[in-house]
């Protein structure tokens, strides 16, 4: 059973894609298994640099880019209800004084809605609990050791 939430399929996809791709291109060629070692060396490898960019945009560049809307307006949003009047930092916290405490307070009101929306936001496609973009390197890594055991078997005979 494979345990995935949001994007997460696609480190699967990515998986079949490599070994598969890779097997199929080396039964094209040859019956030998060293060739076909390597050709699914070469698409892990392959995919696994894929699966590394793909996570990284649907994982953490497209999140940011969504916390850093979100912030813009929630900071237009308090300077708006200084500027009426509106403002309160927490319920029971007296309104600012100042404009500087007001500055002060909103800061802090951002740097906390920073915190908790970019928690909720980043690292929400994961397979078995683990981000897409790591899964990149697995995959990656395992092609090497194919590689590795490919050549080692050419080479030994």
């Amino acid at each position: 059973m494979i345990v995935w939430s949001g994007g997460g399929v696609l480190a699967a996809l990515f998986l079949v894609l490599g070994g598969g791709g890779g097997a199929a291109v080396a039964a094209a060629f040859s019956k030998e298994e060293s060739v076909t070692m390597l050709c699914m060396g070469i698409g892990f490898l392959i995919f696994g640099v894929v699966g590394r960019f793909v996570g990284l945009r649907i994982n953490v560049t497209r999140p940011d880019d969504r916390l850093e809307n979100h912030l813009r307006a929630y900071e237009q949003e308090m300077y708006g209800r200084i500027q009426v009047g509106a403002f309160q930092a927490a319920p029971g916290v007296p309104a600012p004084r100042s404009a500087g405490e007001a500055q002060q307070q909103v800061d802090r009101l951002v740097s906390q809605e920073r915190d908790r929306i970019g928690r909720a936001l980043r690292n929400r496609h994961t397979m078995f609990w683990i981000p897409v973009q790591y899964w990149g390197f697995i995959e990656a890594a395992g092609g090497a050791a194919l590689l590795v055991a490919a050549l080692i078997r050419v080479l030994l005979g």
